[in-house]
């Protein structure tokens, strides 16, 4: 496997929140989302010999700036294939796939998750597969996401997971996520599923991202 710290990921507040927000809000189903940013990649060689789609050197890292959150429900085909067509990532490219499973004690990848994320990697070389992990969300100094990287025997490598504004903690956007969730800014997030239902529902979250950004400014 590859050691810890050769390729990692970074994740600013927003995004960080905005994951954690689509989770509380439907914490009887199976949520799932894109995640936006960029990614510098190039070929190296795990530990094993087998060939792993990571960034350049020890140094290397995806930077996601955003979430899109996608559904709360069973993932169909043809309804992923039109929110991916509406997603507007700007400067940035979708760098990874994003779910929590529906039951708490469920820690595996789903076979639609990793299917998505298996698509994902064909078309943005080194983005990241991010489980949600339920059962550590009961915890509220744990951030709660697990991160793999691609090899050619499946989403196999673990990245290190940090924050996009420095530094390894990710103790700021959990104390934006506390606060977000304490003052149940959940109801405010719009997910691709209640986009499908009512299109006034913002599913890119604009006005969501904005509050969130000045909550965090106010914590800093």
């Amino acid at each position: 496997m590859i050691k810890r710290g050769a390729m990692k990921l970074e994740i600013s507040d927003v995004a960080f929140t905005k994951l954690l927000l689509h989770a509380w809000k439907y914490p009887q189903n199976p949520v799932n989302g894109y995640l936006i940013g960029k990614v510098n990649t190039t070929k190296a060689a795990d530990s094993d010999g087998s060939s792993l789609t990571v960034g350049d050197g020890a140094n290397s890292s995806i930077t996601v700036s955003d979430a899109i959150p996608l559904f709360h429900s069973h993932t169909l085909a043809t309804s992923l294939e039109v929110a991916t067509e509406l997603i507007d990532c700007g400067e940035n490219e979708i760098v990874g796939y994003y779910y929590a499973n529906e039951r708490v004690d469920e820690a595996s990848i789903p076979i639609v998750a990793e299917r998505i994320a298996n698509q994902l990697i064909k078309d943005v070389p080194g983005a990241a597969l991010v489980q949600i992990n339920n059962q550590r969300l009961q915890d509220p100094d744990d951030h709660a996401l697990e991160a793999l990287g691609y090899t050619k025997n499946g989403w196999k490598a673990q990245l290190a997971i940090s924050s996009a504004h420095g530094g390894e903690s990710l103790k700021s956007a959990l104390e934006l996520a506390e606060n977000a969730i304490t003052c149940e800014m959940y109801d405010n997030l719009a997910d691709f599923d209640e986009h499908f239902e009512d299109v006034s529902r913002d599913p890119h979250n604009t006005q969501l991202t904005a509050d969130l950004s000045r909550l965090s400014q106010r914590n800093a």
